[in-house]
């Protein structure tokens, strides 16, 4: 077979490398005169073979001959075209406007300056059609035919159209103020795949014949963005007298300063402010597919056929930070000065901006967030109603083919979410188990009270602790002072040391003198002897023989469901010694454990925890009989009953799935605690809840146990699954659960079409294709032996967006090589004084326009807006690629390339010629898609190296 080619599919890469989107202009003092220019690059995406095999010297058009040879080689036949024509048109026209012009800055104040426009048209169009068409046929003595047939028709339109209109807003010197912009963007995509099978195998015959298709377009568009900085930028000053400068945005006026690092390098610190405007915003799809024999997989017929499309329209504000001006940055290689022409025969004097994109970065920036601002709003505004009609759509289908909304909740052992929850205060939700942890879980902290303990219980063995939080801060813990008797006192510590602190003829702490007391009273009446004070043991019940003056207790009580009392603990102390008390009372934190004795079954278990935090206090004073101590008491919190519901024991998790009439069913275990007292079951069930099979296995303490069965059902309807726990000695399961599936023939492949695909299986199809892949290998090996790449003529190359000190503008963009002898060559850009425009070589056919051709041709392009206005569709002539068909003895009568055209006139008498052939005497040649050639490529490699692998 043979094609016409009319260009690849490699699109916006190169030219967006290649297009200079934006010149903005700015001098160091506002200009006298005002300036005007337009430039342009244009592309006809035809030439992109040429000019790839100019740089790697690849003949595509000898290589895709080379692998048609190669499937006819093997016994198929594999026939490809593609035929895709296309164009790429940007241009730019500048303008300022020198008059005085007045606009409000930021603050809302009015600020008197200058404006320069940037008119920027961008139209992007490509019209493609591919096919793809192989068959292979097999027949042998007393045996049906093995064939298949596969003819495969892909046509895409693809459609980008923006515009922008860029106002910036400079004061007389030179500061830049802000920008107004208008932008309108319309992408739009349709893509059509028609796909015709006919299998034949086993005495069946199967035709397959279905077309699905896409097309979506979308439109972004803003007419009033605006973007306002806190306070007049140097940016363009700066970037006309550095090599290097950078804009970063900070929030604070004092930030706000240029920075210069060294020679040449500056940073500007800018109040970058704020971009806000309008935005309305369309979005039109529809998907579709159609022909899909279903009823050969067990569904009903067209059960497949989808038809999904909606008309989405929003408009809106938006506001925000304009972010997208951090980093912006100008480098300019002053060491290589260059003199361009702009298209009016005069030379000006430009530098290569290395950082810059092709165009000012201060209009990109600006563009960048009115895109993402208005599309994001945009995207918000429309969201639910784009999920909501995808999913109505699209449920039943769905539901039917994969079950989803019927049992699929049974093909888990999840019956839905029964976690307990907790209503925050502010209304927030958050888990139960999460209340009273020590961690606030709520944003206003209401989970957690003031005072608590909780239960804390462990799944595999009948334990559990206490732990819980106090209000430290209401803890005091100063300790009391000893009182010597003439006015002075000194502290606790110094109590009974052996040192008489006191001085002489006073109280001596150390006799308890001159009462001669040998026994110290504690405030509750206890006598305990002196010599025991302060040795750090508290022997008194409030601990005022160590001179504490602060005791707490808490009091916790734990009980079953049924109220019976479990663990009661009452004296848990916090004090400000720890070698006293449980704990010093500087953390919040308790922790302590008990184990239980009562005995709990396996599977949930409530225990109840009460608790009390209660305040001992004790004044020592001095008085004329010696120390007195006054004791109080009270109970500072309480925290009513709190239940928790755990679950102790082996834990397990199954799984069933039915493929058709086949059940298998799991279920497995996990048990850490090596239970030795308990037995797994699984019982399978039918739809009249009849049991079909059960098996068990038990617990023998040194491993989990699983059970698993497969079995053939005998009747369509649903069956169920349920897995169970029970504790030897109880009746009842302590865990079970249950899941339940259908047991249908639906979703089950033909008869016809498993006969098909044995017939296939068994043939030698696998052969054909080893034997292509070896045949591709021995072919690839050879072409890279005999393709001699062009030698590369530039040693050195330079991307060069414009920069004009002069002016303190991009005014263009070019690519620049050079050669050993350092000559200077014009790949593309507008004229350059010592680069000549006789090129060693070309990297792409790109057009460069300035000037008067510039205007003319965006004055025509603006209005172009459809696929016909941009691409000349006369061009894309797909009778050429049928009549290119025909001759390579392809049918094509049901490709539907050009409706009505009747292509059976061909003389029956002829010759059939092998599409190589015709390739060759033609120079028409088929363009290998990526994505065709990836899967028989693909295919035929697999084939090859299964077999070289088996041979080895």
């Amino acid at each position: 077979m043979s094609t016409v080619r009319r260009t690849p599919t490699c699109m916006i890469g190169v030219l967006m490398l290649l297009t200079a989107l934006a010149p903005l202009a700015a001098v160091q003092a506002a200009p006298d005169e005002a300036s005007e220019y337009y430039y342009g690059v244009e592309y006809d995406w035809t030439s992109l073979d040429s000019d790839l095999q100019n740089v790697t010297g690849l003949d595509v058009q000898e290589l895709f001959t080379e692998i048609m040879e190669d499937a006819d080689n093997a016994g198929f036949n594999l026939d490809l075209g593609q035929l895709t024509t296309g164009s790429t048109n940007v241009y730019v026209h500048q303008t300022e406007d020198i008059s005085a012009q007045t606009v409000e800055n930021l603050n809302g104040t009015d600020v008197q300056v200058w404006s320069r426009t940037s008119n920027v048209t961008l139209r992007h169009g490509v019209l493609s059609n591919a096919i793809i068409m192989t068959d292979w046929s097999e027949t042998t003595f007393g045996s049906n035919t093995t064939s298949f047939d596969v003819g495969v028709v892909a046509t895409a339109e693809n459609v980008l159209t923006v515009d922008i209109l860029y106002t910036e807003y400079l004061n007389d010197a030179y500061e830049l103020v802000g920008a107004d912009m208008n932008i309108d963007m319309t992408v739009g995509a349709d893509l059509d795949l028609g796909v015709d099978i006919s299998l034949e195998g086993g005495g069946e015959d199967l035709n397959v014949d279905f077309d699905t298709g896409i097309d979506f377009t979308y439109s972004i568009a803003s007419d009033d963005a605006e973007w306002r900085l806190g306070q007049p930028s140097p940016i363009y000053i700066q970037a006309a007298q550095n090599d290097h400068t950078q804009m970063f945005c900070v929030d604070d006026a004092e930030d706000v300063e240029v920075v210069i690092e060294g020679s040449g390098d500056a940073e500007i610190h800018d109040l970058c402010g704020e971009l806000s405007g309008t935005f309305a915003g369309t979005a039109d799809y529809e998907l579709s597919l159609t022909g899909l024999p279903t009823e050969e997989f067990g569904l009903d017929a067209g059960e497949f056929d989808i038809t999904v499309s909606d008309n989405l329209a929003e408009s809106g504000n938006y506001q925000g930070d304009a972010d997208e001006l951090d980093g912006t940055s100008f480098s300019m290689r002053s060491d290589t000065p260059l003199q361009v022409d702009l298209g009016d025969g005069t030379n000006l004097n430009v530098v290569a901006c290395d950082t810059c994109p092709p165009g000012s970065p201060m209009m990109f920036a600006m563009m960048g967030g009115v895109l993402a601002q208005a599309s994001g709003a945009f995207g918000e505004a429309v969201a639910e109603e784009l999920e909501a009609n995808i999913e109505d759509s699209l449920a039943d289908v769905f539901e039917d083919l994969f079950g989803i909304g019927n049992s699929a909740e049974g093909n888990s052992m999840d019956n839905g979410d029964t976690t307990p929850m907790f209503t925050c205060d502010d209304g927030d939700l958050v888990r139960l188990s999460d209340v009273n942890d020590g961690y606030e879980d709520c944003n206003d902290g209401s989970d957690e009270e003031d005072f608590f303990v909780n239960v804390n219980t462990y799944s595999t063995t009948p334990s559990y602790s206490f732990s819980g939080t106090v209000p430290h801060e209401e803890i005091t813990s100063t300790s009391n002072r000893f009182d010597c008797g003439d006015g002075t006192d000194v502290p606790w510590s110094s109590v009974n040391d052996g040192v008489d602190d006191c001085g002489e003829n006073v109280w001596d702490e150390t006799m308890y003198s001159p009462f001669n007391n040998t026994v110290f009273e504690c405030a509750d009446g206890t006598e305990i002897d002196y010599q025991a004070v302060n040795d750090g043991v508290g022997d008194c019940s409030g601990f005022e023989d160590e001179g504490v003056s602060g005791l707490y207790t808490v009091q916790v009580t734990l009980t079953d469901e049924d109220g019976n009392v479990l663990a009661d603990v009452n004296d848990y102390t916090l004090c400000d010694d720890y070698s006293l008390c449980n704990n010093t009372g500087y953390s919040s934190y308790l922790y302590f454990s008990l184990p239980n004795s009562v005995e709990q079954l396996y599977g949930d278990n409530t225990l109840c925890v009460e608790s009390s935090l209660t305040n001992t206090t004790v004044v020592t004073e001095l008085g004329v009989s010696g120390l007195a101590h006054n004791m109080s008491s009270s109970v500072m919190h309480t925290s009513a009953p709190v239940c928790k519901t755990s679950y102790t024991g082996p834990n397990a998790f199954g799984n069933m799935y039915i493929d058709g009439m086949t059940m298998t069913a799991n279920a497995n275990t996990y048990d850490f605690a090596q239970t030795d007292d308990a037995t797994l079951h699984l019982s399978i069930t039918n739809n009249q809840d009849v049991e079909i099979w059960s098996g068990t296995q038990a617990f023998d303490g040194t491993e989990s146990p699983s059970i698993s069965h497969e079995m053939d059902l005998s009747e369509e309807g649903e069956y169920c699954m349920e897995v169970s726990m029970v504790q030897d000695g109880q009746t009842e399961a302590f865990w079970s659960n249950t899941q339940c599936d259908d047991a249908t023939t639906v979703g089950t492949p033909s008869d016809r079409l498993e006969t098909i695909v044995e017939a296939l299986a068994d043939s030698g199809l696998v052969n054909v294709l080893e034997t292509f892949g070896e045949n591709l290998e021995d072919t690839f090996t050879t072409f890279e032996e005999d393709t001699e790449t062009p030698e590369f003529p530039y040693v050195d190359g330079m991307w060069a967006p414009l920069w004009s000190n002069e002016k303190a503008t991009i005014v263009g963009v070019a690519v620049y090589g050079y050669d050993d002898d350092d000559n200077g060559y014009l790949i593309t850009g507008p004229a350059t004084t010592d680069f000549s425009e006789e090129l060693p070589m070309t990297f792409a056919s790109i057009r460069y326009v300035t000037g008067v051709p510039a205007m003319e041709a965006q004055v025509m392009m603006v209005e172009a807006n459809s696929l016909a206005d941009i691409v000349d569709v006369e061009d894309h002539d797909l009778t050429q690629l049928e009549d290119a068909l025909v001759e390579a003895g392809v049918d094509v009568s049901d490709l539907d390339l050009t409706p009505g055209t009747d292509s059976t006139d061909e003389d029956e008498t002829s010759t059939e010629q092998t599409a190589e052939e015709l390739a060759e005497e033609d120079g028409l040649l088929p363009f290998l898609s990526p994505l065709s050639m990836m899967a028989v490529l693909g295919l035929a490699f697999v084939a090859f190296n299964t077999r070289r692998e088996h041979d080895e």
